[in-house]
């Protein structure tokens, strides 16, 4: 069976339970699925000024455009996973910056998304050489 947590990282790294993590992402994926929209609707925000009562207001969520995240050290595609579909599900595009020294996991990521039928563009995946890494 194919495992990305065997080919982005050794099992030191990851802890006890490196299975546990990736129920949590599939878990962050489930959530968004479902609640994306209802976590995204406008709201009506209350006044809290006395002269201000008989005024409503809302609050609108609108996509950044691009997000950047940097993954760190020990999850090298667990974190980044579990951000990037949270910044996709708000609307963003993404530009994520992986591990130098673990390359597999960017090419992962990506293609992850890629076979899933996102747009090209929508999740860019940075990485320098492995070479960088080691100096």
């Amino acid at each position: 069976m194919f495992s990305p947590t065997r080919l982005c990282a050794n099992r030191a790294s990851l802890g006890p339970r490196p299975s546990c993590r990736r129920v949590r992402l599939a878990d962050s994926a489930n959530y968004f699925a479902k609640h994306g929209a209802t976590l995204l609707k406008p709201e009506t925000v209350a006044h809290h000024s006395l002269a201000a009562k008989a005024k409503s207001g809302k609050l609108f969520y609108e996509p950044l455009g691009v997000v950047a995240i940097i993954s760190s050290g020990t999850t090298r595609w667990l974190f980044p996973m579990g951000q990037i579909i949270a910044a996709v599900v708000a609307g963003n595009g993404v530009l994520c910056k992986t591990m130098n020294f673990t390359p597999e996991c960017g090419e992962l990521i990506g293609k992850l998304f890629r076979d899933a039928g996102f747009p090209e563009d929508l999740v860019t995946i940075v990485q320098a050489a492995a070479k960088w890494a080691r100096r």
